[in-house]
């Protein structure tokens, strides 16, 4: 996730027949994704925990999200790069990037 302190890393996620997994030290997500011709497009429940946060301008324990995203091929570091927002604050969409380390996309 992209800060205004620089790339951050939150979370490992695991996606399967369109199953969206993931989780970090201080959430987790779940949900649903879809490819097509280069694109993934995931929407998204998060779940904080702990100490909850400011995401896409709010301080909310839960946050129904959606992360467009193309897919960059290369040769052994496939990259997911798109915005995430939610469905009330399309305009405070936040930069995302995933690294693929295993499967196919």
């Amino acid at each position: 996730m992209r800060t205004q302190h620089g790339w951050e890393r939150i979370a490992t996620a695991f996606l399967e027949d369109g199953r969206y997994l993931a989780a970090g030290t201080d959430h987790f997500s779940t949900g649903t994704y879809m490819l097509s011709d280069g694109t993934l497009v995931a929407e998204l429940q998060i779940e904080q925990h702990g100490k909850v946060r400011a995401l896409f301008g709010v301080k909310k324990k839960h946050l129904s999200t959606r992360f467009e995203a193309k897919i960059k091929h290369k040769e052994k570091n496939d990259k997911i790069v798109g915005r995430m927002h939610t469905a009330a604050a399309k305009k405070s969409a936040v930069k995302m990037r995933l690294t693929q380390l295993g499967g196919t996309a």
